[in-house]
């Protein structure tokens, strides 16, 4: 019976594989198949762009941000359009943000190139870039909404050192007139339609279409005697109709203003240049005289400008050069305005600000009429407040030209320290009011909106791309108040004191109590698990359908979502949080809300609440007031009191270490401050900050406390403790005393770079062992003393890693690791793991992870069996020799590039540790511990391994596309570099924050994924 039942069992197999992997018949069968899937992902992102970079000194502000409305030049002024503060960040992110919220309208990343200059024509945007300055890329986006319109490449044109500028014909859309590389590039209907090369050596610097001829102004190196300038008259085709070489010689051509007189409908033509005037250039001479020239009709004479107080030191475009309107700086801090007539009438200073800053900030507009203003902001710190002064130039008083207003309003200086840039935009109501509205750009990367002073958002732009970040658990409610807060008394008696003498009366009111907020709860859950769950359900039915979900994902907009909301982080955060957000620093059910503390670039403490569902700003503070004037570089961020401590029987609130290098005029000194992370709140005093007088090159925590060993050499601790330093020659052991004084114990030579320490983890450990398919067991090595050193040697490509005792300094491990493209070597240790993820010079396998687990080696010495990790200094330093651990090392293929790396954490240590990568692609990663298992067999596994599921090696890991992921598609980050792992509540899972231009806040479940 069975045998005739093998046919047909046979082609029934047959039929099933030919079954299509996306019809639902297969989907069904793989329902059937007992493979465990992969947990959904859970995670929420927020979305950042980066710190603006600003020109506010230069004299032709070519990358500065600026206010664009997007309005065609062939529409009437009047109508209706959109507005966007179009920025480049210091990320390499190229944004639109919406001025009426602060949200991201739109973003472009731009990737190994350049950006030399930002031009806004009508409602387009030319960006010209390059790559390794030979390659010159122009592209013309379509200014709301950042998509490319029209891009062209031109090879072997460098740019590098040599003016950049550019304007269009008619429209962007169709045409664009760039200089670059000294040449003069017309394209029209997208491609390059001829480029023109002034002879004799000359450099071309503007250029702009007036009476349908074009007018170029280009400089001719004269040697040490400067450079003299040349006018040209290109037509259409780009003939040279008219040249002339101005006599007189500049000495730097940098500090030359192009003031284009360009006819524009928008601009009255009240206000457009006749024939007695037209496009003019202006500049600075060594002599301290600012002098003009018109570039038509090159024998005109020129306009000079003499300065009645302290001398000129350099001249300013503000974006007013179609009305002929710039700044000259003077030395003590004035500014006068400068006017070319529009009738020929010469040069004329038509205005000043005359009170003396040379930290304020200027900007210039035109208003729908075309009137022009010049707006300059500056910061009293006699009173505390924001000036805003507005210089309009067309208003005439008692035939003077131009008048004056200005008002004062609240800055926090302190928070945001010194203005970068002030962008403006004016409008006249129908009331005869004129309407300002600005974007403050500060030192702490914060982007402000005020509209007539007052303020309607601010966007903490500072967090992209932290410098460092730590995830803080939240308390417990039953430990009060004073388990978050610094300041708070405790409660007595405890709540979780209460419920232990609590009667049986008391705890049904309590319950009942608690019914009140039942509506709460259950809000909570059904927009947190409830809602995750069901997307998750419809997730797995439409894969079960055969649908895959790419098809329901629209494609981002430049590169990045658009947003029609705001950030997440967008209010003004206090530097303490408020008692309503301390009410709430609880943690939930399964702890995985936490608070990230971050550290950005600008020397400024962030603490934000994070959920899986959002986030939101607690506190913000300077790690050191603005006030000082000071560089600040944050170098560590230590949690040296954990989250629900209790001293004595009593709640503490956590603390924070926050160690900084301070560079202010008097030299680098490096401090420590100490931070409650929930809350903001400082923990002592900042006299007592100091830590080294200079860098430290290693820094450690002892009872409750920050020290650090000093690249001095000097050991700031007093206590008994074993620390390492690295020298030129090697590593050092020292012992210190509490005297403050320390004794070298050992020395180890290195003849290559150290790019890299770890000490171990410091996490619970539940499995001490490992059972191997004969029943023996495999300890860990669990050296508390032990240390990571991992060097790189440039001319071998070759990196070393080093497992040492700090205590003796013995060297326990030592594995040379060959094909090692650069020292951008990503290393983690925990536990008796270690890992090495690099770039390998190997084609074949360009991106490699070595994985490296360290055993006990048990051994007979002296005193009887002892292991390799009990070993310490002075106690048997033969036996050290003798037993070093077991190791076992093994190299695996990577499928793709890794920017981060990271380990998951539990809270108990039971569930086993697994790599988290951030990918090149902006996905988030989870690599199972038994896929990079040094142990798997080379060949056939034995039936040990094989009882012990010990995978046979191929030398690479799985797919891209096989390997979990924590992240979406939804909840991809750019450009993530850093990883922060914490331990949640529930064992089976870990709490993943990766940070780069993006942050995202992901649930990880290392225990959850199978191979």
């Amino acid at each position: 019976m069975l045998a005739r039942l093998v046919p047909v069992l046979v082609c029934l197999a047959v039929l099933l594989s030919l079954v299509p992997e996306q019809s639902s018949a297969n989907a069904f069968l793989s329902f059937l198949s007992p493979r465990k899937q992969a947990p959904p992902t859970v995670a929420h992102r927020s979305l950042y762009m980066g710190v603006p970079v600003t020109e506010s000194t230069a004299t032709m502000r070519l990358l500065h941000p600026r206010m664009q409305r997007f309005i065609r030049d062939t529409q009437d002024v009047n109508e209706k359009s959109s507005t966007a503060m179009i920025s480049l960040t210091d990320t390499g992110v190229l944004a639109g943000l919406n001025p009426r919220n602060g949200a991201m309208a739109w973003r472009r990343f731009i990737e190994n190139e350049t950006v030399h200059g930002l031009f806004s024509i009508d409602e387009d945007m030319l960006m010209v870039s390059s790559q390794n300055n030979d390659t010159l890329i122009a592209r013309m986006l379509v200014g709301d909404r950042g998509l490319i319109d029209w891009e062209h490449t031109l090879n072997d044109t460098a740019v590098d050192g040599l003016p950049v500028y550019a304007t269009s014909w008619d429209t962007g859309e169709t045409d664009a007139l760039i200089v670059a590389g000294g040449m003069l590039h017309y394209f029209t209907s997208k491609k390059l339609a001829w480029k023109w090369e002034p002879n004799g050596g000359a450099v071309v610097q503007f250029v702009t279409p007036y009476n349908d001829r074009l007018q170029v102004v280009s400089h001719v190196p004269q040697g040490d005697e400067g450079s003299a300038l040349r006018f040209t008259e290109l037509t259409i085709d780009g003939d040279t109709s008219a040249d002339y070489t101005m006599s007189y010689t500049i000495k730097d051509p940098r500090s030359i203003v192009f003031l284009p007189y360009r006819p524009r409908r928008h601009i009255n033509e009240a206000y457009h240049a006749n024939e007695q005037s037209g496009p003019h250039v202006a500049w600075l001479d060594d002599d301290g005289v600012v002098r003009a020239q018109r570039i038509i009709n090159g024998d005109v004479v020129l306009s000079e400008l003499r300065s009645i107080g302290a001398p000129f030191t350099r001249l300013q475009d503000v974006g007013l050069g179609n009305r002929g309107v710039f700044l000259a700086h003077h030395a003590d801090g004035a500014v006068e305005i400068v006017y070319v007539s529009p009738t020929g009438d010469g040069m004329n200073v038509i205005g000043s600000f005359s009170e003396l800053d040379r930290d304020a900030v200027l900007d210039g507009g035109l208003d729908l009429d075309g009137k022009a203003y010049v707006l300059r902001m500056h910061y009293d710190p006699s009173m505390h407040m924001l000036v805003q002064e507005v210089f309009r130039v067309d208003e005439v008083v008692d035939e003077q030209m131009g008048t004056m207003t200005s008002m004062m309003f609240q800055y926090d200086f302190a928070q945001y320290g010194p203005l970068r840039a002030v962008l403006s935009e004016f409008r006249v109501l129908e009331s005869g009011h004129l309407a300002v509205r600005c974007v403050l750009l500060s030192q702490s990367g914060s982007v402000h909106m005020l509209v007539d002073g007052v303020q309607e958002w601010v966007v903490e732009h500072g967090l992209s791309k932290p410098q460092r970040t730590l995830l803080v658990p939240l308390a417990d409610q039953l430990l009060g108040q004073a388990a978050v807060s610094s300041h708070a008394m405790p409660a007595w008696p405890l709540s979780i004191e209460a419920l232990e003498n609590e009667s049986l009366v008391d705890r049904w009111l309590r319950h009942a109590r608690q019914l009140c907020h039942l509506h709460t709860h259950l809000h909570r859950f059904a927009r947190g698990p409830l809602r995750r769950a069901l997307l998750s359900l419809g997730r797995q039915i439409e894969a079960m359908l055969g649908h895959k979900p790419d098809t329901y994902v629209e494609k981002p907009i430049a590169g990045g979502p658009r947003l029609d909301s705001l950030p997440d982080a967008d209010q003004t955060a206090p530097r303490e949080a408020t008692p309503s957000d301390m009410a709430k620093l609880y943690h939930d059910r399964f702890g995985f809300d936490h608070v990230a503390v971050a550290a950005s670039r600008y020397g400024k403490l962030y603490g934000i609440k994070v959920t899986l569902d959002g986030s939101y700003l607690l506190w913000a503070r300077p790690v050191v007031p603005y006030e000082q004037g000071a560089h600040v570089n944050v170098t560590h961020l230590i949690q040296t009191r954990a989250s629900n401590t209790l001293a004595f029987d009593r709640p503490m609130a956590p603390v924070m270490g926050v160690v900084a290098e301070v560079h202010t005029d008097e030299g680098l000194d490096t401090h420590v401050y100490y931070v409650n992370p929930l809350t903001g709140e400082q923990v002592g005093q900042p006299s007592d900050a100091l830590l080294c007088t200079g860098r430290a090159s290693d820094v450690l925590v002892h009872d409750g406390l920050v020290h650090a060993v000093c690249a001095s050499g000097h050991v700031e601790v007093n206590a008994a403790l074993h620390v390492v330093r690295t020298d030129d020659d090697g590593l050092q052991g020292l012992l210190t005393t509490p005297s403050g004084m320390a004794v070298q114990t050992w020395r180890m030579p290195l003849s290559d770079r150290v790019v890299a320490m770890r000490d171990a983890s410091r996490e619970p450990v539940a499995r001490y062992g490992r059972v191997r398919g004969d029943r023996s067991v495999l300890y860990k090595y669990l050296n508390a003393h032990a240390r990571v050193i991992v060097t790189y040697n440039d001319v071998l490509r070759m990196a070393h890693v080093y497992v040492i005792d700090k205590v003796s300094g013995d060297m326990v491990y030592h594995l040379e690791v060959p094909n090692v493209a650069s020292d951008a070597i990503h290393v983690t240790f925990t536990e008796h793991w270690i890992t090495l993820v690099y770039t390998s010079t190997q084609a074949e396998a360009p991106h490699a992870l070595v994985s490296i687990e360290l055993y006990e080696r048990e051994a007979r010495g002296a005193q009887g069996l002892a292991s390799s990790s009990l070993v310490r200094a002075g106690t048997n330093g033969t036996l050290a020799a003798s037993a070093p651990p077991v190791a076992y090392a093994q190299v695996f293929a990577l499928p793709m590039a890794v920017r981060a790396v990271g380990t998951t954490r539990t809270g108990l240590g039971v569930a086993l540790r697994s790599l988290v990568l951030a990918t090149n692609a902006s996905e988030l990663v989870l690599v199972p511990r038994r896929l990079v298992d040094p142990r798997r067999p080379l060949g056939k596994p034995t039936p040990a391994e094989a009882e012990e599921r010990l995978m046979p090696y191929n030398g690479g890991l799985l797919s891209n596309e096989s390997l979990p992921r924590i992240t979406g598609l939804y909840e991809d980050a750019a450009f993530v570099d850093r990883i922060t792992t914490s331990p949640a509540l529930l064992e089976s899972s870990s709490m993943v924050l990766a940070t780069g231009v993006d942050w995202v806040y992901a649930l990880a479940s290392p225990s959850g994924h199978s191979c």
